[in-house]
């Protein structure tokens, strides 16, 4: 008899530890699924569910997972709360989201996580359990074809671009600045993974010092969507005048909700910059310097014609003066020493006469000098009507000089 009660006693005592030791909170997680496979930079959404037939008590302590390779980031401080009938019992639930951002294509495996939870009970208070998630598994890979794993993108359902300009004056000069606003928008990403817009080189050859300020990253939720910003700045000092051309910029965007590879896209810009006299001079210095040279080399040669022609004028410089001044005499001289310089002896007596005709006056002087300076036209003086006697000297001269040879 005693048996039997000990018996009893024993399953009774069995029953109430297999009902103490019945789980107080369930719990489930899983991934958002996708149209497709899972992308690169895109956002993966981790649910982790927890429900309990009694209520929390406590807040949630949720440790986020380490994954290699993978940007991490719980999306809310605070969970969706709501309530669901389970076989006729009403149950209070927590739904947490953790966001996933691959950094590269391959396959990804989500550890456990240890989830801190208290509920309360029927007949002991609150209870504090400490869970683990089941281990996760995800693939991700490039978006686009047209996409490497060293090329830049957002990767959002939506995502916009749009910039400001402003300058130190109206009417630019060398010195002044032109200051480039540029903010990015996206939806479901994080700041963080949104490319720099301005990422490009010094602008030294381009004819302006680049100055960029530190980006403004803001991550912020609104309506429960995940809002995304980059805004950038950059001031570009002006180091040369003529036409500064800034060029038009472009980011790809996979978007996410059509799957389709995009471009955001900016528009440049041209200012039309104006020297100053340090800036004409530093742009300009080469050509400067090489005519200053030229210029000097010419003065210099100028002045050693004028010193050497000083004490030795040119003959034209003094038929020049002779004419000017109407000296006949001069005027005379000067023809036949050119007339000589020119041609032979017999040449300047067939020529005499025709230098009376021509000594007087401005232009008839210059008019023989010309002739008597070129072969042509000294030729002419021989088929002159004026002067048919010079004709026969020269036959004369011509036979008496071969008859003395023979």
């Amino acid at each position: 008899m005693m048996k039997r009660l000990f018996i009893l006693i024993l399953a009774l005592f069995s029953f109430s530890l297999a009902v103490a030791s019945q789980p107080v909170v369930t719990m489930k997680t899983w991934l958002k699924e996708s149209d497709s496979s899972y992308k690169v930079n895109e956002q993966i959404i981790m649910y982790v569910e927890l429900a309990t037939p009694r209520w929390f008590t406590s807040g949630t302590r949720i440790s986020l997972p380490e994954i290699p390779n993978v940007l991490v980031k719980q999306q809310s401080q605070l969970a969706t709360n709501f309530t669901q009938r389970i076989e006729g019992q009403t149950w209070s639930t927590q739904r947490w989201e953790i966001a996933l951002y691959p950094q590269q294509q391959g396959k990804f495996t989500v550890p456990p996580i240890a989830v801190e939870v208290q509920v309360s009970t029927e007949k002991n208070g609150n209870l504090k359990q400490k869970l683990f998630t089941k281990a996760l598994k995800f693939e991700a890979e490039i978006p686009s074809g047209q996409l490497t794993e060293d090329s830049e993108w957002v990767g959002s359902p939506d995502a916009s671009i749009e910039q400001a300009w402003s300058s130190s004056n109206e009417e630019l000069k060398v010195g002044d600045s032109i200051t480039r606003t540029i903010k990015i928008d996206a939806q479901d990403t994080l700041s963080v993974l949104i490319p720099s817009a301005l990422d490009v080189p010094q602008g030294h050859e381009q004819g302006y010092q680049v100055y960029p300020s530190a980006p403004r990253l803001e991550d912020k939720q609104n309506r429960g969507q995940w809002l995304a910003s980059r805004e950038e700045e950059v001031t570009y000092v002006l180091q040369q005048g003529g036409e500064m051309v800034f060029p038009e910029i472009t980011i790809n965007w996979w978007d996410s909700s059509s799957n389709k590879l995009q471009t955001l896209t900016l528009e440049g810009k041209t200012f039309e910059v104006k020297h100053t006299f340090g800036s004409w001079m530093k742009q300009y210095r080469f050509a400067v310097t090489l005519l200053v040279c030229l210029l000097t080399f010419s003065m210099a040669s100028v002045w050693a014609v004028i010193r050497y022609y000083r004490h030795r004028p040119a003959p034209w410089w003094r038929f020049h003066k002779a004419v000017m001044s109407q000296n006949k005499a001069q005027i005379r001289t000067q023809l036949y020493a050119r007339l000589k310089q020119m041609h032979s002896t017999l040449q300047m007596r067939e020529a005499e006469i025709q230098l009376e005709e021509y000594s007087s006056g401005y232009v008839r002087p210059w008019i023989l000098w010309i002739k008597l300076s070129q072969v042509t036209g000294f030729s002419m003086l021989y088929n002159n009507k004026a002067l048919p006697q010079l004709t026969k000297i020269s036959h004369k001269y011509r036979e008496e000089n071969e008859k003395y040879r023979t």
